[in-house]
């Protein structure tokens, strides 16, 4: 039997096929593996049948360009233009059979495209010198139908035989295709689950660090000198605010106004008495009281000296006992954990949501696999 003979022989009708969904993606290899051998002998044989036909149409365009005008019997101006249409009608001939001898599309379905947009367009483009041609040509126009004819019988009888493969060309491609993009959905899935994994992991252990903190903090609640510091922290409240009052009480001694009105000439003077006007107390804190010293008479100075110092005293006494909470950056700690768990309680969220959109991708995609091998009569069991 010859190379080609088992394209040649007329198809039989395809049977149903069942395949086992465990063995679909090696069966599609396979079936590709088939076709690809399959097109490339039924490429071989049309590629034959197109050099068949150059040939003959190379004799043909011989024939047309050495007509014989003598025998042709009309006139002068009606043989000069069916010569120019004649022309015009080789060129395209020749022109037609140099792109079919440039033919080199891979693919069966690229390469009958191909020839259908070849002759398509040089039908299109000698339509007319062929009709003004054929007033006096006959038999040389008639060869080249010819050629044409047999090349088109031959093409219509090898796609008729082969039209149940050439069926399965793009659809076992395509499902192959399809069945990848399946498998790479899986590996997708995998990657996130172990990444889900290791969140968990990585939650589990801040959660076991939180317990550990939170332990810490209630340890140092819990103890004898937490409570002594808790207690003189408030009497330091209490001292605090007694000193203010203190502070106060020298703006009724000291009379703002009263000043305002002895020094109104100076303006570095007075800035400093709107200063203490409008904040009394913090401007107190800034400076310690001492510009408001150097602004007071004699005779008031010596009280706010003694008044100071004993404000002085009780802020030093204030000051020891503000000793820095040791629980503060152990609730900073616990509240910085808790802002991990969350993002990674989303992050977890995200995770889980993008594998339903995944799985429901899959599963659009199976429909689709199944549906286009029920058209090639493949069943999965």
């Amino acid at each position: 039997m010859g190379f080609f003979d088992f394209l040649k022989r007329k198809e039989e009708r395809i049977e149903g096929e069942k395949v086992r969904i465990d063995k679909l993606e090696i069966w599609l290899q396979n079936k590709q593996k088939s076709n690809e051998e399959k097109e490339r002998a039924l490429l071989s044989l049309i590629k034959q049948k197109i050099s068949d036909l150059t040939k003959e149409l190379e004799e043909d365009i011989a024939a047309l360009k050495n007509l014989d005008w003598d025998k042709k019997k009309a006139e002068e101006r009606v043989i000069l233009i069916v010569k120019e249409n004649l022309n015009n009608y080789i060129l395209l001939l020749s022109k037609l059979n140099d792109n079919l001898k440039n033919l080199d599309e891979k693919t069966f379905n690229d390469f009958i495209g191909r020839i259908n947009f070849i002759f398509a367009d040089f039908e299109k483009r000698s339509f007319i010198n062929f009709q003004k041609a054929t007033f006096l040509i006959g038999k040389e126009f008639e060869d080249v139908k010819k050629s044409m004819g047999n090349f088109f019988r031959d093409l219509k009888e090898i796609l008729e035989n082969n039209k149940n493969f050439i069926e399965t060309l793009k659809p076992v491609s395509f499902l192959l295709s399809e069945y990848s993009k399946r498998e790479n959905i899986e590996k997708i899935k995998s990657n996130i689950h172990d990444k889900i994994k290791k969140i968990e992991q990585n939650t589990a252990d801040l959660e076991d660090k939180s317990e550990s903190v939170e332990k810490d903090i209630k340890k140092i609640i819990e103890s004898k000198e937490y409570s002594e510091k808790i207690r003189q922290k408030e009497d330091a409240g209490k001292k605090q605010n007694a000193l203010k009052q203190d502070v106060i009480k020298l703006k009724e001694f000291i009379d703002l106004k009263s000043l305002a009105r002895t020094f109104h000439e100076s303006e570095k003077k007075m800035r400093i008495i709107r200063e203490y006007s409008d904040d009394f107390y913090g401007t107190f804190e800034n400076d310690g009281g001492v510009s408001l010293i150097n602004l007071a008479d004699d005779t008031k100075k010596k009280y706010l000296n003694e008044r100071l110092a004993e404000i002085q005293g009780k802020k030093q006494e204030i000051e020891a006992f503000s000793e820095k909470d040791e629980t503060i950056p152990l609730k900073a700690e616990m509240e910085r954990i808790r802002a991990e768990i969350e993002f990674l309680s989303k992050e977890k969220s995200d995770s889980l949501k993008r594998i339903k959109r995944l799985e429901e991708e899959k599963q659009e995609l199976w429909e689709m696999i199944k549906q286009k091998l029920a058209e090639i009569k493949v069943e999965i069991e």
